[in-house]
């Protein structure tokens, strides 16, 4: 079977999971973003589209959102196509739901047979929290996206359109440096072996410019180089007035709760269960 019949597989078992999720949900009854995170999106969008400002209230600069890629993309519909919100992100994260697809099956079948790498597809597709971000009116699928397309090409060796969605990824959160810096230390060291081309310099280069602007923006309107969601986690460090405190107590607090947050509502396990059951079950 051709590789475009079997994505075609993916993408029918991806829209009729779609709609089974929007109709168990009453989506099609009342449709909107089920956090304020993505209302916050909205808000700072609008303002960027229709003043060329970053703001949640006109006139009032910020750094609030989390993800400037995400917002600039809010934003076009804002500047020029003008519909509903809700249905012109919905219609970027289900395009990006595709997209995600198709690149974790272009990875995967390289290393793997290709009925395997389809079926990893499909459940990666029909899990639900993957569902939920589809319609969370978040960045999180742009993230995804970017993330295996960026290890796709990379390992494709194409060094500049790696390091250009490498830069995006950094656009979209800054915690994709941390893919972009796994990269570059695999790429510097094939070089160092004479295993990679010259032109893992663009890997380099293009995310470091990207991110430069980030973090100058940042800078400019709050004297940070992060944005301010990340200015508010200070309490893990920068404490009794000293450049760098790390309170282990505190650190360990904020583990503990992103632990159990993960197991009851990623895997839906109270007291005790398999957690593979529970992602599927829940």
């Amino acid at each position: 079977m051709k590789i475009y019949k079997k994505y075609l597989l993916i993408i029918c078992c991806q829209i009729i999971i779609l709609f089974f999720f929007i109709y168990k949900t009453d989506l099609y009854e009342i449709l909107g973003f089920p956090l304020d995170d993505a209302w916050i999106h909205q808000s700072i969008a609008r303002n960027l589209g229709e003043h060329f400002e970053l703001s949640f209230n006109h006139g009032e600069l910020t750094t609030g959102s989390t993800s400037l890629l995400w917002t600039v993309i809010l934003a076009l519909n804002f500047a020029f196509f003008k519909v509903n919100p809700v249905y012109y992100t919905l219609a970027i994260n289900i395009l990006l739901y595709f997209l995600t697809g198709f690149f974790l099956y272009k990875l995967l079948k390289e290393e793997i047979d290709e009925l395997t790498t389809c079926i990893i597809a499909i459940l990666f597709s029909i899990t639900g929290n993957v569902l939920f971000f589809v319609f969370s009116g978040m960045e999180v699928f742009l993230f995804y996206f970017l993330s295996i397309a960026s290890i796709y090409f990379f390992s494709e060796k194409k060094y500049i359109i790696t390091g250009l969605f490498c830069g995006f990824l950094a656009l979209t959160r800054p915690e994709g440096l941390g893919l972009f810096i796994i990269l570059t230390i695999i790429g510097i060291y094939n070089l160092i072996n004479k295993k990679e081309e010259k032109g893992i310099i663009f890997l380099i280069i293009l995310p470091a410019i990207f991110f430069g602007i980030s973090a100058s923006i940042n800078y400019y309107i709050s004297g940070s180089f992060l944005q301010s969601t990340f200015i508010g986690r200070r309490w893990l460090y920068e404490l009794h007035d000293k450049s760098f405190y790390l309170d282990l107590n505190r650190a360990w607090a904020f583990i503990c709760a992103w632990y159990f947050r993960i197991k009851q509502y990623t895997f839906g396990i109270k007291e005790s269960g398999s957690p593979l059951k529970n992602l599927f079950i829940n």
